[in-house]
């Protein structure tokens, strides 16, 4: 079993894996095992075998609009599938909104989304591509940018477009209707978000389409869309949506704190990964890995019957993960980190450092501390943690004392050296100047 799990191991650490000389339908149940819903699920099956018998890639889409700098690995759900349609040969096209990400998508928003001036958005993509090529072998994707052809789209044009949409339709959208009944605004452009989605398929006569499970939605709108512009429809191919690391049932979200960011560093992936429920395994494996049913069931059944243990699952998982992201020289390096603070309950030596002076220790809070030391993203992540009771202490020069939680937001007094604990996996020596 040893063996097995080792090899599996490798299996999920490549790069590159060929899968285009595999038929259909063998094509078709490797996508079929990794996503949430495939609509319409039979005229799927037949593009892929058509895409066989004729030797014509699919022309697969997947829509960004980069509003941020930071992807975590929620956002890498449809990259890990864009890769899997990579491997089985089909022809990948990213599309850049940087036209409708000044509308901003209101799928799932109670509120209308601040509008980016394409400045804005092309620095948030080359962000975005950096961390993507993480995942993606970008030399195979043909990048797009939809204001090639939505700068271009006349008034009769789009009004034609929009006499075979039925609106009262698109006002049942339950995130519409939420909205409009909590008070909010939804503007006409919010409204045209999707129909938008629809003309790029329209422009780039797509086969099939990728996008999480709320956004299933705009993409039936982007069939719509299709169809009145006299093409075949798309295929939906939607992912399900990833559960943070507490495993309290919230999507991952950088704003909840439940994230683990493309960018952490690798002892933080491994770190954070070891921590989420046994349960989220399952899930974690098919959504973020390119792990095949058949081995995700065997290791799923191994840990119900005692084969395998769970922190050892959970540790290839760990592994492999950092691997992805930051190569497998990374790895021994993050594991060890992992031993020695949680297994031996020590402090790392490498931890960052400030000093602190006399006069400053009472009238700095802890806040500005943390700042200071460079050990939280934001303000208010800090403070976060603080009232979350996720900040200790202990002194310096005693290994062998456990960490306690500060009762208050400023650091014990008297002044003398401390490591501050920061959650689980980050540490700061604070010294007294």
């Amino acid at each position: 079993m040893a063996d097995w799990i080792r090899e599996l191991e490798t299996q999920l650490t490549q790069r590159e894996r060929d899968l285009s000389g595999l038929d259909g339908d063998a094509q078709f149940a490797l996508l079929k095992g990794k996503v949430k819903q495939i609509l319409p699920e039979d005229k799927v099956l037949e593009r892929f075998r058509e895409s066989r018998k004729n030797g014509k890639p699919l022309v697969v889409k997947l829509g960004v609009d980069p509003t941020g700098t930071a992807l975590h690995l929620g956002h890498s759900v449809p990259l890990f599938l864009l890769r899997r349609f990579q491997d089985l040969g089909h022809e990948v096209i990213l599309i850049v909104g940087d036209f409708t990400a000044q509308i901003g998508d209101p799928a799932g928003r109670v509120d209308e989304r601040p509008p980016l001036t394409r400045e804005q958005i092309e620095q948030n993509f080359a962000t975005y591509r950096d961390q993507a090529e993480k995942i993606l072998d970008l030399d195979r994707v043909t990048i797009r940018y939809n204001s090639e052809w939505l700068d271009g789209v006349s008034l009769p044009d789009l009004i034609g477009t929009m006499k075979g949409i039925n609106i009262s339709a698109s006002l049942q959208r339950e995130d519409f209707r939420k909205r409009i009944e909590q008070g909010h605004s939804l503007t006409l452009a919010e409204l045209l978000y999707s129909v938008l989605m629809g003309l790029d398929s329209v422009a780039l006569e797509c086969d099939i389409e990728i996008g999480g499970i709320d956004q299933l939605l705009n993409l039936q709108m982007c069939r719509t869309v299709m169809e009145i512009h006299g093409q075949i429809a798309e295929g939906i191919v939607c992912t399900d949506i990833l559960e943070g690391v507490t495993g309290d049932g919230s999507k991952m979200s950088k704003s909840m704190g439940n994230a683990i960011a493309l960018d952490d560093a690798p002892e933080e992936i491994y770190g954070k990964t070891m921590s989420i429920p046994d349960r989220l395994l399952e899930s974690w494996f098919r959504l973020l890995t390119e792990i095949e049913d058949a081995d995700c069931k065997r290791l799923m059944e191994g840990m119900g019957d005692g084969t395998f243990h769970p922190r050892d699952v959970k540790a290839m998982l760990a592994r492999v993960l950092v691997a992805i992201l930051h190569g497998g020289d990374a790895v021994a390096g993050a594991e060890a980190h992992f031993e020695l603070i949680f297994r031996k309950k020590k402090t790392p030596d490498d931890m960052p450092e400030i000093a602190i002076g006399a006069s400053d220790w009472s009238e700095l809070s802890l806040i500005d501390v943390l700042d200071r030391g460079g050990v939280i993203a934001t303000r208010s992540e800090g403070r976060r943690l603080a009232q979350q009771g996720a900040i200790r202490w202990c002194p310096a020069d005693d290994e062998d004392a456990d960490f306690v939680k500060l009762e208050e937001e400023r650091l014990p007094d008297p002044p003398s050296d401390l490591v501050l604990k920061i959650g689980k996996r980050k540490f700061l020596k604070v010294v007294a100047s």
